[in-house]
């Protein structure tokens, strides 16, 4: 009797001794484990409010952003081509609105596109304009010190030796080749700022101004001049006959660039018809593309 009671003593020694050492080692993985879950939270919290917050930023507008549908035509950050919201004004992307490009490129007229100007072998650059004093000669740029084609004499900062620069003489064929500079009887005069004439090419000397009837004006407002690549300057405007005017609903003129219509309505030859209407030249306008012809 006393053996047993012995044992069932040292068992329960045994067991609370394992129950101490349980509790210990528990509470130890316990402490290790809410620090491991704090750990985890702070990630978690970090990574969620970062995700969130990128989240919140970018669908709370959910349009206008790169990347992202086009609000109504219009896009805070880049320009609309085809209902997205893509990057402009680099090399071989489109002009953004009013017709602007980064440093050293032009917008290719119609087309709407980037391109590389300025240095020798290159278009010119709006009004006229070469890089390091050269000469703009039939819409490509001469270098300084290199012969002028078809009109003769040596450039150098923008005049064909005896004609091209502002105050001389027109060259051949009525050019002039010196930055700013346009013929006007028989003499080269300032071209390309708000109120001028308009330089070679119907251009001027900024993405804010476009060529009306000759003369350099204010481009993209309502009721303006369409700015270079058909572009225009406030939201909910789109290029029609030149003019800027409201876009996107139907009936109105298609949002350029890019011809889009709002609601998943579709450009059909320049304007907007509903979703689900026919288009002029056959089929049916299905999820906001453009109308085949």
């Amino acid at each position: 009797m006393r053996d047993r009671v012995w044992g069932l003593v040292l068992a329960v020694g045994w067991f609370a001794g394992c129950g101490g050492a349980s509790t210990t080692t528990s509470t130890g993985l316990g402490t290790g484990d809410a620090g491991s879950d704090g750990s985890s939270s702070g990630t978690s919290s970090g990574g969620s409010s970062g995700a969130g917050s990128g989240s919140s930023s970018g669908g709370g507008g959910t349009c206008g952003q790169a990347g992202e549908a086009c609000c109504n035509g219009a896009c805070s950050t880049g320009t609309c081509v085809g209902g997205l919201c893509q990057a402009c004004g680099g090399a071989g992307e489109r002009c953004c609105a009013g017709g602007g490009c980064s440093s050293g490129y032009s917008c290719n007229g119609q087309g709407g596109v980037c391109a590389k100007c300025g240095d020798p072998g290159d278009p010119c650059c709006d009004a006229n304009a070469c890089n390091g004093g050269g000469c703009c000669v039939g819409g490509a740029c001469v270098g300084a010190g290199s012969t002028c084609p078809s009109v003769g004499g040596t450039c150098s900062t923008g005049s064909c030796g005896s004609c091209g620069a502002l105050g001389q003489g027109c060259c051949s064929n009525a050019t002039c080749t010196a930055a700013g500079a346009a013929c006007a009887q028989g003499t080269c005069v300032a071209c390309g700022a708000a109120g001028a004439m308009c330089c070679a090419g119907d251009t001027c000397s900024g993405p804010s101004l476009a060529c009306a009837g000759g003369t350099c004006a204010t481009c993209g407002g309502a009721g303006q001049t369409c700015c270079a690549g058909r572009s225009c300057t406030g939201a909910g405007l789109g290029c029609a006959n030149g003019v800027c005017v409201t876009c996107g609903g139907p009936g109105e003129a298609c949002c350029t660039p890019g011809d889009t219509c709002n609601g998943g309505g579709c450009c059909d030859n320049g304007a907007c018809i509903a979703g689900g209407s026919q288009c002029s030249q056959g089929g049916v306008c299905t999820s906001g593309q453009p109308c085949p012809g």
